[in-house]
């Protein structure tokens, strides 16, 4: 069994491996052109599938200077990244709409903790 703190030691970089890589560049260019033609995502789907991909994304602040109110500000939209106003029209206020993920140096992880755990005003 793997220790709690065993690190993933990775693989070397295999830049041949990059260099051999090939792509049809007659389909690669078919498949975009045909992309404008392609129906897209309409009506309430279209806001379902946005307020999906804001789950997916992750607020990242990896500034050497960051302060305790940096970070406590991009927990703040990383817990309400919509305005309640935005979901209320959607219909979908009683959702929990929040990022992935907030990424922090070390160092400002507690305030992070700390601002994540903090309730939210109404």
């Amino acid at each position: 069994m793997a220790s709690k703190n065993e690190r993933n030691t990775g693989m070397p970089l295999d830049l041949d491996w990059v260099e051999r890589a090939r792509v049809n560049r007659s389909a690669v260019e078919r498949r975009t052109a045909s992309l404008p033609a392609r129906r897209s995502i309409k009506k309430e789907w279209q806001a379902a599938w946005l307020l999906r991909a804001i789950t997916c994304i992750d607020l990242t602040t990896l500034a050497g200077d960051d302060t305790p109110g940096r970070v406590k500000r991009l927990c703040a939209k990383a817990k309400q990244p919509v305005r309640p106003d935005m979901l209320a029209g959607l219909g979908v206020l009683d959702q929990k709409i929040t990022v992935g993920a907030v990424c922090v140096y070390p160092s400002r992880v507690r305030d992070a903790v700390e601002a994540l755990k903090a309730r939210t005003s109404p």
